[in-house]
């Protein structure tokens, strides 16, 4: 169950106290976004996939931005091997990121993601100029435990942008490969994909699940003009 903070003003009844909680004081609320409740994680099973969400606070600058896109690739790339998470593919739009993980268990899957918000956190601060938290919240973590689902998660971080567009009403052309993201060297593609950064080094590790290498394939290939969200008879209506 995620956690809603209540901002809007509360009808108090005021008793005279002694001691207690003084009006005013320790942190105040978050009210960016929903965060996902502090309390332990659900088990993972190494066999299966996650889908893993970072926000970024609002103020941050956009990390889609050229240079700050290369923060996050020379920081993947130096993460990668290190420990016992392995990003497989990801996205990165204005405010957030999506990735698509393997790991073994819970305990080594979160020191893993601490150690990656840290390191992102800690060079884009330097790079934007700015101290303090980066991400809004606690990462948000879903396990994929069918190829449906891994299929699903696929599609949804590597065409996240196409969504975004979608929303704004712009239209990209059929064979637009995202930029800021991993999409560039997926090899599920329904047809051939021509880019420059075909080859390039994102700090991605290779998929070791079945799940990821061969079971999401039983549902079909990926379309690269496909919209998650967006039904394809509608996309064909709006063009």
């Amino acid at each position: 169950m995620v956690m809603k903070w209540k901002c809007g003003r509360q009808l108090e009844l005021h008793l005279p106290t002694w001691g207690g909680r003084r009006d005013g004081a320790g942190r105040k609320l978050q009210c960016e976004r929903e965060s996902p409740p502090h309390r332990v994680r659900a088990a993972m099973r190494e066999w299966a996939p996650k889908l893993v969400t970072l926000r970024v606070r609002d103020g941050v600058p956009d990390l889609r931005h050229r240079d700050a896109w290369a923060v996050v690739v020379r920081t993947m790339r130096d993460f990668r091997g290190r420990f016992a998470v392995a990003v497989v593919h990801y996205s990165v739009l204005r405010n957030h990121m999506h990735l698509v993980n393997e790991g073994r268990d819970r305990e080594s899957f979160a020191q893993g993601m601490k150690a990656l918000t840290g390191r992102l956190a800690k060079r884009l601060n330097a790079h934007f100029g700015r101290r303090g938290p980066l991400f809004a919240s606690r990462y948000h973590v879903r396990e994929l435990a069918t190829p449906r689902e891994v299929r699903n998660a696929l599609r949804y971080v590597l065409l996240n942008a196409r969504h975004h567009a979608h929303e704004t009403g712009r239209a990209l052309p059929p064979d637009w490969v995202d930029p800021r993201s991993t999409a560039a060297i997926f090899d599920g593609w329904s047809t051939p994909v021509t880019t420059p950064h075909r080859s390039a080094d994102f700090g991605a590790s290779p998929a070791r699940t079945w799940l990821l290498r061969v079971g999401w394939r039983r549902d079909g290939l990926l379309d690269l003009d496909d919209i998650p969200g967006v039904p394809r008879l509608a996309r064909r209506r709006a063009a």
